[in-house]
C-alpha cells in the first residue's frame, strides 16, 4: 500500500509543484524590482498591505474551498459533482458581492482602526482589499480543477498567472512609475483576469439547472464552510499580528527587512504547499482502508526530513538570495531565517495533525485550532517584540506553529488514529533545533572558517542521519523502489 501511495503522491506532488512553484514564485520575482524602486520603508508598507487585505479574504471565500472539496468525495458522478460545484459557486459569487458593499467600500475606516496614525498604509490597505474578489473567484476555480484531477489546466491556470503578475508589475512599477500603488494594481489586475479565466476553465461543472439539489446542498455547503471563514480570517491574520507589533515597537526600515526576511523563508512552502495539495486528495481517498494509518505515519516521517533538510538549506544559504532580492540593506534578514524556516516545516506537518478533523466533518475544530494559534500569536509577540524587535517576531512564528500542531493532534486523535508518532517528531526538531543552533552561531561567527564549514555542512549531516532512520522502517524496501522507480518514469499507478 505504501508503494502504490508514494508512486501516486511522487508523481501528483511533481504535478502541482510545478503549478504551486510557478504561482508562488511569482511575488518572489516581483522583489527586486520593488526592493530597488522602493525605500525599506515604503517595501514594509506594501507587504504589509497586501497580507492584511488577504487577512479579510475569509468573508469572500466562506469556506468554500473546503466546503467543495469535502462534498465532492461523498459522490463522483458528473451529475452530483455538478451540483457541489454549482452549489458552492452560487455561495462563493455573492459572498464576493457582500464583501464589495460591506468591506471593501468601507476600507479607509476599517483601516484606520487597525493602523491608527499610519496613513500611507491605510490608503495602501484601502486599495489592496479590491485585490480580494478577484483572489476569492480564482481561488475557487483553483480548488476546483484539483479536486477534479484537472491537472493540466491547474498547471496552465498557474503559469499564465506567473506571467501575468510579472508583467503588470514591471509596467506599472518601472514603465509607469507608480510605485507602491503601482505595485497593488499590478494584482487587482492580474487576480481579476484571472478569476475569468478560472471561472471559464470550470464551466462544465456549473449547472444551475438542478434547484431542487441545489437548494438542499447549498445549506449544507454554507453550514460546513462558515466555520472557515473565521478560521481563514484568522489563519491570514497571523502572518500579520507580527507586523502589527513591529509597527509599534521597531522601525519601519525593520519592517521592511522582516518582510524580506519572510519572503525568503516563505520559500519552504513551495515545498509544503506542494505536498498539501497532492496529499489531500489522496488521503480522503485512502483514510477508510485499514492500513492508512500506518501509511500516514511513515509518509509523515519521510515528509519531515525532507521539509528539515530544505530549511536547514535554505537558512544555511539564505544570505545569498537576500543579498539578490534586496541588495545589500536587507541583511538583517538573515538572523530571522533560522526561527521562520523552522516555522514553515511545523505547517507542513498540519497535514497530518489536522486528518482526523477533516474526516470527522466538525469544521469547528479547525477554528478551534487556529484560535488557539492567535492567542499564541498575541502572547508569544507582546512579550518577545519590545524585547527582541524583528528576531522575537520570528521566534513568535514557531511557537504559534507548535501551538496549532499540538492543538490539531489533540482534536483529530479523538477521530481518527494518530496519523503521526509522536516520538518520530520529537526526534526530527530536536535534531532539526539543534542544526538551526548551528546556522545560527555561525551567523555569529562568519569570520571562523570552522564555523562557515559547520553551517554548510549542517543540512547535509541532517539529511543523512534522518534517511537512515527513515529507513529502518519496515517499508525500506518499498521506499527506496519507489523513489528509483520515480526517477525512470512518471506514471499514475493503474490500482
Amino acid at each position: 500500500m505504501l508503494k502504490s501511495t508514494l508512486k501516486l503522491l511522487g508523481r501528483d506532488t511533481i504535478l502541482y509543484g510545478i503549478a504551486g512553484s510557478l504561482q508562488r514564485l511569482a511575488p518572489l520575482f516581483i522583489v527586486p524590482i520593488l526592493t530597488r524602486s522602493l525605500t525599506q520603508e515604503e517595501y514594509g508598507i506594501y507587504d504589509t498591505a497586501i497580507a492584511a487585505a488577504m487577512m479579510l479574504g475569509g468573508f469572500a471565500v466562506v469556506g468554500q474551498d473546503n466546503a467543495v472539496a469535502r462534498f465532492l468525495h461523498d459522490d463522483r458522478s458528473m451529475a452530483a459533482r455538478s451540483v457541489v460545484a454549482t452549489s458552492g459557486f452560487i455561495i462563493q459569487f455573492v459572498a464576493v458581492i457582500i464583501f464589495i458593499g460591506v468591506i471593501v467600500l468601507s476600507g479607509e475606516r476599517i483601516g484606520s482602526l487597525l493602523f491608527v496614525g499610519k496613513a500611507d498604509l491605510v490608503t495602501t490597505w484601502t486599495l489592496a482589499l479590491w485585490i480580494v474578489p478577484g483572489f476569492s473567484l480564482f481561488l475557487f476555480a483553483q480548488n476546483l480543477l484539483k479536486w477534479t484531477l484537472m491537472g493540466k489546466w491547474y498547471l496552465a491556470l498557474s503559469g499564465v498567472f506567473t506571467g501575468m503578475s510579472i508583467g503588470l508589475a514591471v509596467v506599472m512599477i518601472v514603465a509607469l512609475g507608480l510605485e507602491v500603488k503601482g505595485a497593488v494594481a499590478a494584482q487587482i489586475s492580474a487576480y481579476g483576469t484571472m478569476a475569468l479565466i478560472g471561472c471559464f476553465s470550470v464551466r462544465k461543472y456549473i449547472d444551475f439547472n438542478r434547484m431542487t439539489a441545489l437548494r438542499r446542498n447549498l445549506v449544507d455547503m454554507l453550514r460546513y464552510g462558515l466555520p472557515f471563514v473565521f478560521v481563514m480570517v484568522i489563519s491570514n491574520a497571523l502572518p500579520v499580528i507580527d507586523r502589527f507589533f513591529i509597527v509599534r515597537f521597531d522601525t519601519a526600515a525593520n519592517l521592511g527587512v522582516y518582510a524580506l526576511g519572510l519572503k525568503v523563508a516563505m520559500l519552504m512552502m513551495l515545498v509544503v504547499s506542494t505536498f498539501q495539495i497532492a496529499f489531500g486528495p489522496i488521503s480522503l481517498s485512502m483514510w477508510e482502508e485499514e492500513h492508512a494509518p500506518a501509511t500516514f505515519r511513515s509518509l509523515a516521517r519521510i515528509v519531515m526530513v525532507g521539509l528539515g533538510f530544505f530549511a536547514l538549506l535554505l537558512a544555511a544559504n539564505g544570505q545569498i538570495l537576500l543579498i539578490f532580492l534586496g541588495g545589500g540593506g536587507y541583511g538583517g534578514a538573515i538572523f530571522l531565517l533560522p526561527f521562520l524556516c523552522g516555522a514553515m516545516v511545523l505547517t507542513g506537518l498540519l497535514s497530518f495533525t489536522t486528518l482526523g478533523i477533516y474526516k470527522s466533518k466538525k469544521s469547528r475544530y479547525n477554528l478551534v485550532v487556529i484560535v488557539f494559534g492567535l492567542v499564541t500569536a498575541l502572547v508569544s509577540n507582546a512579550l518577545l517584540v519590545p524585547l527582541l524587535g524583528i528576531v522575537g517576531a520570528a521566534m513568535s512564528a514557531v511557537m504559534v506553529q507548535g501551538a496549532m500542531n499540538v492543538c490539531a493532534y489533540l482534536l483529530s486523535t479523538r477521530y481518527y488514529e494518530s496519523a503521526i508518532d509522536i516520538m518520530d517528531v520529537i526526534r526530527t526538531f530536536g535534531f532539526l533545533a539543534i542544526g538551526m543552533g548551528v546556522i545560527y552561531v555561525g551567523f555569529l561567527n562568519s569570520q571562523s572558517v570552522l564555523f562557515k564549514t559547520l553551517t554548510f555542512c549542517t543540512p547535509f549531516m541532517f539529511f543523512v542521519i534522518g534517511w537512515l532512520w527513515v529507513l529502518k522502517t519496515d517499508e525500506r524496501g518499498q521506499i527506496i523502489e519507489v523513489l528509483y522507480g520515480l526517477l525512470l518514469r512518471f506514471k499514475r499507478p493503474t490500482s
